[in-house]
């Protein structure tokens, strides 16, 4: 069917997640990175603009000691809304 239609067969950058606490409903979702080439193009048609979370390349030394890490790494910031049971 991609090739059909004359797309890839890639996906953009992301995460899974499950995410479970009591009293609420367990959620399974992902985020994606809007920067990702593939953003608009995602094979699989699962792309939404609540579903993108920026990913920041952390390299600065200070900031990197902050967090107890000492090489560098993706810092993401995401909401999840968990919904009552």
């Amino acid at each position: 069917m991609l090739a059909a239609l004359g797309w890839h067969c890639y996906r953009p950058a992301h995460l899974h997640y499950i995410i479970s606490a009591e009293g609420y409903k367990s959620l399974t979702t992902h985020i994606f990175d809007p920067d990702d080439p593939n953003i608009h193009s995602d094979a699989v048609f699962g792309v939404k603009e609540s579903l993108m979370a920026k990913f920041d390349w952390i390299e600065d030394l200070s900031s990197m000691e902050a967090p107890g890490k000492t090489t560098p790494f993706y810092h993401v910031i995401h909401d999840f809304i968990l919904v009552h049971a």
